[in-house]
């Protein structure tokens, strides 16, 4: 059966009929292990009773109860997936599209997709936790079927398909000259008193072209290159099809046949290269196994957290000097610098833990805890002399309003912070003569494209005893796509171009 591409919404309510139609299952049980294994992974989550009505941000919070549990015909239970990616499941491609795409009608966003894993490749590389690169280090848990196919096509690339060499030895070849042999075991014609070899030993290096792990070897990467082809990522991830097999895995008997053969073979090897990818091989057979048979094991390119993903992309592209030291700082803006040379111990203190801790009393005794506030984004700017500074909280929300209502938005206790924040560097702040007025205090939230927009602000009235302290805080609406692209291509946005 050909494998089936569907798209769906992050945190969209479909209830089970949508969803057996939407993925095109024929069979009730058939469709049932398919939501057993899309919540056994903790992608898909379920909704019952009246939180099932209308979507509300507080669904795509999580508890072990919401991937467990019946599945059955229930009028009043709902789904939605809590996860952004790629992944495959009982012959079926599923692309989850972040909350703030919209689409209509039959149109699917193919071209977002793309751009959105190009983004998840790069927040992967700095931290491997979306897809680890194989090492052949890992434990069976931890292999995913994905990594082991990069690791094959690359390696082909680099070093081409499994071989065993035999030397051979011939008389008058055109190689590998065997001048040793040929002294001891010839007899030449001497002339002149110089010996002349009218047969001369070689050798050449051969290897057998039907060497069973070589023709396996080719029908893995082919096979590999084909699941990439299929799902999508060869062309996000810019590898050649490579067909470098007509065969089929049939041809080469039963998994247990197969993973026999390459045992035989591990134990006659030594070299490093050669055992990592026997045992690749072999890790590769039993994965793909069972996720063709609809067991345990689904390829995965994707994340159930991916406002980490949202903060990260705006720390890099509005460049966060969170973690800066005073002393870096002060290179670059004079009021940092006088400060350093009048506190010049917190020269070498980041920014971040100029934050106060809490100071707690027991027993009498004085202690302080090792947490405080962790502001995301924390940067000064500086513009015709003048000095600004920046405190910015990426909020992976998209509020809708309805009436006087608003929902998806974030909580009071986030609001909160944002003074807060404010508050724990005032102490700083008035040291360097930038006065409440200077500082920017924004939540930071996607949508699909366009420029960037001030899409409102919220406050708090509980501050309004507090004098000399920002009052709002503005909320900025993002384009995804130009964010997107700037942090794939390690480029940054200014921090002006917020103040709009």
């Amino acid at each position: 059966m050909a494998l089936v591409t569907r798209y769906v919404r992050e945190g969209q309510l479909y209830t089970r009929d949508e969803l057996k139609t939407h993925f095109d299952f024929a069979s009730d049980s058939e469709f049932g292990v398919f939501l057993k294994q899309l919540k056994k992974y903790r992608v898909l989550k379920t909704i019952k009773g009246k939180n099932s009505k209308e979507e509300d941000e507080s669904l795509l919070e999580e508890g072990d109860e919401d991937y467990v549990g019946e599945i059955g015909d229930n009028d009043k239970m709902k789904f939605l997936f809590r996860y952004v990616g790629l992944l495959t499941c009982k012959g079926r491609i599923i692309y989850v599209y972040p909350k703030y795409i919209e689409v209509t009608g039959d149109s699917i966003p193919k071209k977002e997709m793309r751009q959105v894993i190009n983004v998840l490749r790069k927040y992967n590389k700095a931290r491997k936790d979306i897809i680890r690169e194989y090492s052949g280090k890992e434990g069976k848990d931890e292999i995913n079927l994905l990594s082991l196919m990069i690791y094959f096509i690359q390696d082909y690339l680099e070093h081409g398909l499994y071989s065993n060499e035999e030397e051979i030895t011939e008389i008058n070849s055109t190689e590998n000259y065997l001048w040793q042999k040929t002294i001891d075991e010839t007899f030449p014609i001497i002339r002149n008193n110089r010996p002349y070899y009218t047969e001369i030993y070689t050798q050449r290096k051969v290897f057998n072209e039907d060497d069973y792990i070589r023709r396996l070897h080719a029908w893995i990467v082919t096979d590999s290159c084909r699941q990439m082809k299929e799902t999508g990522l060869a062309e996000i991830y810019g590898y050649p099809y490579l067909e470098l097999s007509s065969e089929e895995k049939n041809d080469f008997g039963d998994d247990q046949f197969i993973s026999n053969r390459i045992d035989d073979e591990l134990r006659l090897q030594f070299d490093d290269r050669k055992l990592m990818l026997l045992n690749a091989m072999n890790s590769y057979i039993t994965l793909r196994g069972k996720m063709r048979e609809g067991d345990e094991v689904m390829l995965l390119l994707g994340t159930r957290t991916f406002h980490v993903v949202w903060e990260d992309v705006c720390a890099k592209v509005f460049k966060s000097q969170r973690n800066e030291k005073l002393s870096n700082l002060g290179t670059r803006y004079t009021p940092v610098l006088d400060y350093v040379i009048h506190n010049p111990a917190d020269g070498s203190k980041e920014l971040i833990q100029l934050i106060h801790k809490p100071k707690w009393t027991v027993g009498g005794l004085l202690r302080e805890p090792k947490d405080t506030f962790i502001p995301d984004f924390l940067s000064f700017y500086s513009e015709n002399g003048l000095f600004y500074y920046y405190i910015l909280d990426a909020k992976y929300y998209c509020p809708e309003l309805h009436g006087h209502k608003i929902t998806k938005n974030p909580g009071v206790e986030d609001v909160a912070k944002q003074y807060l924040y404010y508050l724990a560097y005032r102490h700083f702040l008035d040291s360097i003569s930038v006065t409440f007025k200077d500082v920017k205090n924004y939540f930071l939230m996607p949508k699909e494209t366009g420029s960037i927009e001030d899409a409102g602000h919220v406050e708090l009235d509980l501050w309004n005893g507090i004098p000399s302290i920002p009052r709002l805080v503005r909320i900025k609406k993002l384009p995804a796509d130009l964010l997107y692209d700037k942090y794939i291509s390690d480029k940054t946005i200014p921090l002006n171009e917020l103040d709009v």
